[in-house]
């Protein structure tokens, strides 16, 4: 009834489930689904592993993060759809206790920031 209810108040667009998706590339790996599909979303990600916000497109930055806390974790996946990345992610600190998601792009050497930890 929570479902139905909340589909009819904000559309049903606005209402669903994701799912994990086999792509490396964390802007690919998950997808829209049916709250109610027979599959059900896929098991969760470990917590800590990413973050669960994730922008829709990389904000470039104007510099490195001054204080990087892990990484790297290399990326380098998609040359066989055209949408390629190589890329070096870490988590950083850009103020007390606020953790953000950034990478750097390993041909242009840009960093940029792709989520934020909650």
């Amino acid at each position: 009834r929570l479902l139905e209810r909340l589909r009819s108040r904000l559309g049903v667009d606005a209402v669903f489930a994701l799912a994990r998706h086999a792509d490396h590339r964390p802007e690919l790996a998950w997808r829209r689904i049916d709250p109610n599909s027979a599959s059900g979303p896929a098991a969760p990600v470990p917590a800590g592993a990413r973050p669960l916000w994730l922008l829709d497109e990389p904000l470039a930055l104007a510099q490195a993060p001054e204080r990087v806390l892990a990484g790297p974790e290399r990326i380098e996946s998609g040359w066989w759809d055209g949408r390629d990345v190589s890329r070096d992610y870490y988590t950083a600190e850009a103020r007390p206790g606020e953790r953000l998601w950034v990478f750097r792009d390993r041909r242009s050497r840009r960093w940029y920031l792709q989520g934020i930890f909650g």
